[in-house]
């Protein structure tokens, strides 16, 4: 219902990755998802690790309409996404963290250069969290052009990042930034 609303009563051609991770998330857990099928699995988070959060404050553009089209780049990032994606399920299985972020930070590489799909407030954003020492990856969270980033930390350090990234962006006077952690919004 809820990616129907967005698409019929919005008007954004958004996917249903959105509205299934919000209906069917749970804390300390990964949503493996399959947009095709509908059918999903809550992949368990290590308790080695927890997420920050940034809004970037760019409100997701529609300029993904007319980029449907499968161009080398494109049907690139969408064959090796897929494939990183299994992979990041099997390392959080087996508890590698670093695997996991280094997929992570892969992802939004190829979310950039092949996809087109990131903003200059986003890659900023993606590369505060990465300058971070505790930071095991971070990536455009979302169907990009604006929106949020989703960082890999190591456990107690989701504040710290969140502040560390929330201050870069103050010192480049880059208005409304947010960044949610698990406590609560810094």
């Amino acid at each position: 219902m809820a990616h129907r609303a967005g698409r019929e009563f919005v008007g954004s051609p958004a996917g249903v990755m959105g509205p299934m991770t919000a209906s069917l998330g749970e804390p300390h857990a990964a949503l493996l998802s399959d947009a095709r099928t509908m059918r999903y699995e809550r992949v368990a988070l290590p308790p080695s690790v927890e997420l920050v959060v940034a809004d970037s404050g760019v409100a997701p553009g529609n300029a993904a309409n007319g980029r449907r089209a499968p161009l080398n780049r494109r049907a690139r990032h969408v064959v090796t996404e897929n494939a990183r994606v299994l992979e990041a399920v099997a390392a959080l299985r087996a508890g590698d963290v670093d695997r996991v972020g280094e997929l992570m930070a892969a992802s939004h590489r190829s979310m950039r250069d092949d996809f087109d799909a990131s903003v200059p407030a986003v890659d900023a954003l993606v590369e505060s969290a990465a300058a971070q020492l505790d930071t095991l990856g971070a990536r455009l969270a979302g169907g990009g052009f604006g929106g949020a980033v989703a960082a890999l930390v190591r456990a107690g350090a989701a504040e710290r990042v969140a502040g560390a990234m929330l201050q870069e962006a103050r010192r480049d006077r880059r208005a409304g930034v947010r960044v949610l952690v698990p406590s609560g919004v810094t």
